[in-house]
């Protein structure tokens, strides 16, 4: 396996987080469907933004706004997710 495939089977679950807090506009409400903490949430957040080196969130009091590049990101991201819940969903059948 070379470092490219390593790094994104490392990252996928950073992007999954991504994915909810992008959607939710918030690390809480992120927090609360995945059953982290808030903390945990801004920790994997942070992770990502340093592997990929590019800001993917502006932070405010009533939440998070994406970045040009955050927006680019969740639509991709949200491919992955689909693709995993329709995986997820063919093995329950």
């Amino acid at each position: 396996m070379n470092n490219k495939s390593i790094n994104s089977v490392k990252l996928a679950p950073l992007l999954l987080v991504f994915v909810e807090v992008a959607n939710k506009r918030s690390f809480t409400a992120a927090a609360t469907k995945l059953a982290l903490s808030k903390s945990a949430i801004s920790q994997q957040i942070k992770r990502l933004e340093e592997s990929i080196g590019q800001q993917l969130l502006v932070r405010n009091t009533r939440g998070v706004v994406l970045t040009a590049v955050g927006e680019t990101l969740l639509t991709r991201s949200e491919l992955l997710t689909e693709q995993l819940n329709i995986a997820l969903t063919e093995l329950d059948n």
